[in-house]
């Protein structure tokens, strides 16, 4: 069994190591919030950015609805593309 494993100190918590090595469990090391490996990451800093440059809401209601919006418009194809961005890097 193979863990990926980021710099997060819950991930280097003495009981993490401990599981680890009762389990014979290897570790892959990653840079810590590496977008490259995390699809969500990329489409939620679209969506940000997307959000950031609309006019100011300062409705919780609309606020929402122009997330909900921004959230539509996301092409699939650049969702499909990160994602396989992601296996690619894990093969």
């Amino acid at each position: 069994m193979m863990l990926a494993q980021d710099y997060a100190s819950c991930h280097a918590a003495r009981s993490t190591l401990v599981m680890r090595v009762a389990n014979n469990v290897q570790q892959l090391r990653w840079p810590a919030k590496c977008l490259d490996l995390n699809p969500i990451d990329h489409v939620l800093d679209l969506l940000k950015r997307k959000v950031r440059v609309q006019p100011l809401q300062l409705n919780l209601r609309k606020l929402t609805r122009v997330i909900h919006q921004m959230y539509a418009a996301i092409p699939q194809q650049y969702i499909h593309r990160n994602s396989l961005l992601v296996h690619g890097t894990l093969l």
